[in-house]
């Protein structure tokens, strides 16, 4: 009889003992095997829920996105977590967390994300409207302008306004030419529809011998003179003539102290 009470009393301890070692055991593989949260995101002040919030835990390198409702699930490690909550258009949060915490669901509140920007000044022109180029040493004449400038004897002059341009001299009173940059008169190139002038003035320089009102353009390069025009040192005046009228005549006159001029253009037959 003592010996069966004693193998019952051994029996029983020895199965208290596994009892123990088991749930031991399994809290400890608990423990060290992982967790989960879960948890509702919302707007701050609001309580709007939000949708598609990013929630990410570095160390135990899982991720996950909030539905519709606000609401996550997120398995995790063991042990002590960051979590961060983000979200285009809010503040992002980060919150420490740890498997011994008690609670049933995290209640996240992001703040929304406002910035003051500088102000924005809308203007109908932009400040360099007037720059086509970068290119440095060109003046370009206006030939609407050019009849609006105070003239000698009346009468329109390319060259005298050419000499009113910076860097650019006249070489004195009843002589032709302009020197440009200390350069001389022999070192300009003056080409007229890319035919060279080499005399452009007449009367004793008094008057050029360039009509203004058949001009189209004129273009004065004082400096990094193109490749294609050579033979001069000091610059290049290129004057190009007007286009004929195909539609219709036009008849211009002009009456000056000492000249007077007349200019026709139209078509002399249909399209020519």
């Amino acid at each position: 009889m003592r010996k069966d009470l004693w193998t019952y009393r051994y029996y029983t301890h020895a199965i208290f003992a596994l009892l123990v070692v088991c749930v031991v055991l399994s809290g400890q593989c608990y423990a060290q095997g992982g967790w989960t949260i879960r948890g509702n995101v919302a707007e701050t002040g609001s309580g709007k829920p939000l949708g598609n919030v990013s929630v990410v835990s570095k160390i135990s390198k899982a991720a996950t996105m909030t539905d519709s409702t606000g609401h996550f699930t997120l398995a995790l490690r063991a042990g002590e977590q960051l979590v961060t909550f983000s979200s285009v258009g809010y503040f992002p949060k980060t919150i420490t967390i740890s498997y011994r915490d008690t609670f049933s669901e995290l209640d996240i509140q992001l703040p929304p994300e406002t910035r003051e920007l500088k102000e924005l000044l809308v203007k109908d022109r932009a400040p360099d409207e007037n720059v086509r180029s970068s290119q440095m040493g060109v003046t370009r004449l206006d030939i609407r302008n050019l009849k609006n400038m105070p003239v000698v004897f009346g009468e329109t002059d390319i060259l005298k306004a050419i000499t009113l341009q910076t860097g650019v001299a006249t070489v004195g009173e009843g002589t032709p030419g302009f020197n440009v940059r200390g350069g001389r008169t022999d070192q300009n190139l003056v080409l007229l529809d890319g035919a060279p002038l080499f005399n452009t003035s007449h009367l004793l320089g008094f008057l050029s011998n360039v009509n203004a009102d058949a001009i189209r353009d004129v273009t004065l390069y004082k400096g990094d003179i193109p490749a294609a025009y050579g033979g001069r040192l000091s610059s290049l005046l290129n004057i190009n003539t007007r286009h004929g009228n195909k539609e219709r005549v036009n008849v211009s006159t002009g009456v000056g102290l000492m000249t007077a001029s007349i200019m026709a253009d139209g078509p002399v037959t249909k399209d020519k």
